[in-house]
């Protein structure tokens, strides 16, 4: 914590002159530690609007971490606590961060790695546990849109973080602000259910045939 604080006095006493040397320092060793996403996570919430050209880095970090990051290990909690404590650091660094976050997490999900898409999923259910509702608000639209795609994803796993991940988002962002969008839940479930059944007449939506599968709707 003293090292975090006096990473923050050397940042605001310089302004934003040091972030190109602090912030690639950081990302340099991949997957991250613990230790490097509250560092990153200080440095955002100083940044601010500055720590926009350094999104796609700092996105495809997270998402190696995410991809290294053992099931069965018991460091498993701390190190999705450390990002979601990024996360929520730089949506908020400025008005339209979030959306700029979420830009550079979604084409994860179209990647033809399981892995990669789940890590995706992740990050999402991440995003909104970590980040104010009112920035998760925000993004409300963009989520729905993509989890409720990925539910159809060929791989169980995909779709199961997918679906947690708008559990996520349901619990997030109060009700009465999620049911302006139920036009575009609509529309992304006839989507989904057209594109399954292009093949199989029968077919029905993978995400909604789960458990509670239609939970968050």
């Amino acid at each position: 914590d003293r090292a975090l604080d006096g990473l923050k006095q050397v940042l605001h006493a310089s302004g934003t002159r040091l972030l190109s040397i602090v912030i690639p320092r950081l990302l340099e060793d991949r997957p991250l530690t613990i230790a490097s996403c509250r560092a990153l996570a200080a440095s955002a919430a100083v940044a601010e609007s500055e720590i926009t050209p350094y999104l796609t880095d700092i996105v495809g970090a997270m998402v190696l971490t995410i991809e290294a990051v053992d099931e069965d290990s018991s460091s498993e909690s701390m190190a999705v606590k450390s990002l979601e404590e990024l996360l929520g650091a730089v949506s908020s660094a400025s008005n339209d961060s979030g959306h700029l976050l979420l830009e550079k997490v979604f084409p994860a999900f179209n990647d033809v790695h399981i892995r990669r898409r789940k890590a995706a999923g992740y990050l999402c259910s991440a995003f909104c546990r970590g980040s104010k509702s009112d920035v998760v608000a925000c993004c409300a639209a963009s989520m729905l849109e993509v989890l409720i795609r990925q539910l159809t994803d060929s791989s169980e796993e995909v779709v199961l973080a997918s679906w947690h991940a708008l559990q996520e988002l349901a619990f997030c962002v109060p009700s009465e602000v999620l049911c302006v969008h139920v036009p575009i839940i609509r529309q992304a479930l006839r989507a989904a259910c057209s594109g399954v059944q292009v093949g199989d007449p029968d077919a029905v939506i993978a995400g909604l045939n789960i458990d509670k599968g239609p939970a968050p709707f």
